[in-house]
């Protein structure tokens, strides 16, 4: 069953999400995609010089996959999207300026 998401004192939703993903609730970290999948998914595409709407969906699956499996690495009392701007910049430094 799903848990209920609360806001923590500070009022930033991230916050109780980071909380709850770091914990490995999958209902956190599927609220956490809602919020972020839009902006990964227009970074991808504007860093992506493939021109495959394919290859810009798998890249951005790979990135939030990465999320989950780097959950307990993640701090927690930052937005998801400083960690995610940080995973796709290394991913694109690391392979010579390509996703």
């Amino acid at each position: 069953m799903f848990k209920k998401i609360r806001r923590d004192k500070s009022g930033n939703p991230d916050v109780t999400l980071l909380q709850g993903l770091k914990e490995g609730d999958r209902t956190a970290y599927s609220r956490l995609l809602g919020k972020y999948y839009d902006m990964v998914f227009l970074i991808v595409s504007a860093l992506d010089d493939s021109g495959s709407d394919d290859q810009v969906k798998a890249t951005t699956a790979e990135i939030l996959i990465e999320i989950w499996d780097k959950r307990a690495m993640l701090p927690g009392d930052r937005p998801l999207k400083e960690p995610l701007f940080d995973m796709i910049y290394k991913r694109f430094k690391d392979n010579g300026g390509k996703l």
